[in-house]
């Protein structure tokens, strides 16, 4: 092959993974009626407070294995996306709330620690993957305690992340220096899953589709 077909070879490769992460962050942009930032632009007009407002939020899509906290590729692309914003300039400031929703299928007790988990997991990942202070991040899950007005409570717009922006706590020195804000009971839901006709995961969570 000439250098000349190897080049157009090459440029068109380029074009496909590009067209392939597009995909992929685009399929992320709507879940049901709840509109859904997900580049790093988008996120930062979204979260920066304006004058006179203490915190802004917006709703994620970040898809998880099934009855699992484990992160799926999708959402790590995502939270790449997120992670980028939060070390940007006009959000470097404020600290960050993450806090997991379900949908009201299943048990809600079980749907609660699910959502608990995978708050967890997304601060995880953030700390992790760019090194930001731990002690900056809060994090919780709801389960099927707050979900989204005017939508059958069963309806896949309910299993979101909420990230939140505020300005930052006064931290003690112990904090700044990076607080374990994971803690030490996170819950191992990679179990054996059912093959229930309807759907649903034998523990009654729906994963994010």
């Amino acid at each position: 092959m000439t250098a000349t077909g190897r080049d157009v070879v090459h440029r068109v490769l380029r074009v496909m993974v590009d067209l392939a992460a597009c995909t992929a962050l685009c399929a992320l942009t709507i879940l049901g009626a709840t509109a859904l930032a997900t580049d790093r632009s988008t996120l930062t007009g979204q979260l920066v407070p304006v004058t006179g407002e203490t915190s802004r939020s917006v709703d994620l899509a970040v898809p998880f294995a099934k009855n699992s906290a484990n992160l799926a590729d999708a959402a790590r692309l995502q939270l790449d996306e997120l992670g980028a914003a939060l070390a940007g300039e006009r959000l470097a400031p404020y600290d960050v709330g993450v806090y997991g929703h379900t949908d009201a299928s299943g048990a809600a007790a079980y749907n609660l620690t699910l959502s608990q988990a995978r708050a967890q997991a997304v601060v995880r990942y953030l700390v992790e993957r760019f090194g930001f202070e731990a002690a900056r991040f809060r994090h919780d899950g709801y389960g099927e305690e707050r979900l989204l007005e005017g939508l059958d409570p069963n309806d896949a717009a309910h299993r979101r992340v909420e990230i939140v922006v505020f300005a930052p706590l006064t931290r003690t020195p112990a904090a700044a220096e990076g607080a374990d804000v994971f803690g030490t009971d996170s819950v191992d839901f990679d179990q054996e899953e059912s093959d229930d006709a309807s759907g649903q995961e034998g523990t009654g969570y729906q994963p994010i589709q």
